[in-house]
C-alpha cells in the first residue's frame, strides 16, 4: 500500500491534512493482508496498538487455519466412515438370502446412494446420518429380501 500525505496548512483555518491512496492496477491476488493495520501505521497510530493489532490478526488467522485443518479432516473421517458402512452393508447383502433379481435392485440402489452421499461430502455438505449422528450401519430387512436400505 502506497500513500502520499499533506499536513495541510496550520495557518488556514479549515485546511486539514489529506491522505491519499495510491493504488496499483495488477493482474493476479492482492498480497495486502493486514489492509487496516497498514493503513493504521500510514496515519500515525501508536506502537502499542499497532502490536495488539498484529497479534490479534494473527490469532484470526490461525483459528481461520484450524477451521480449515479441523474441516478437512472431519471430510475423510466422513468419507472414511460411509466407505466402511457400504463394506457392513455388502457383507450383510452377501450373508442375506435375497434372491438374485432382488440382490441386483439392492445393490444398484446402494451404489446410488453411497455416490450421492460421497458426492455430498465431497461438496461439503454433511452426508445424511441417523439421528443419533452416526451413519447406519445395518442393513435392515436384508434376510426378508428387503430392497431399501439405508446406509
Amino acid at each position: 500500500m502506497a500513500t502520499e500525505t499533506t499536513d495541510g496548512n496550520a495557518d488556514v483555518e479549515g485546511d486539514i491534512p489529506t491522505l491519499t491512496m495510491m493504488y496499483k492496477i495488477a493482474p493476479g491476488a492482492v498480497r495486502e493482508t493486514n489492509y487496516g493495520i497498514q493503513f493504521a501505521r500510514t496515519v500515525g497510530f501508536p506502537s502499542a496498538f499497532l502490536a495488539t493489532a498484529e497479534k490479534t490478526a494473527a490469532a484470526l488467522r490461525e483459528i481461520e487455519a484450524a477451521k480449515k485443518r479441523d474441516s478437512a479432516s472431519r471430510r475423510l473421517t466422513a468419507r472414511r466412515k460411509l466407505v466402511l458402512c457400504l463394506h457392513e452393508t455388502l457383507i450383510h447383502a452377501e450373508q442375506g438370502g435375497m434372491d438374485d433379481v432382488a440382490l441386483a435392485k439392492f445393490l444398484r440402489q446402494l451404489q446410488v446412494d453411497f455416490m450421492a452421499r460421497m458426492e455430498a461430502l465431497e461438496d461439503g455438505g454433511p452426508a445424511e446420518t441417523d439421528t443419533d449422528g452416526r451413519d447406519s450401519e445395518v442393513l435392515e430387512g436384508a434376510e426378508e429380501g428387503s430392497e431399501v436400505i439405508s446406509i
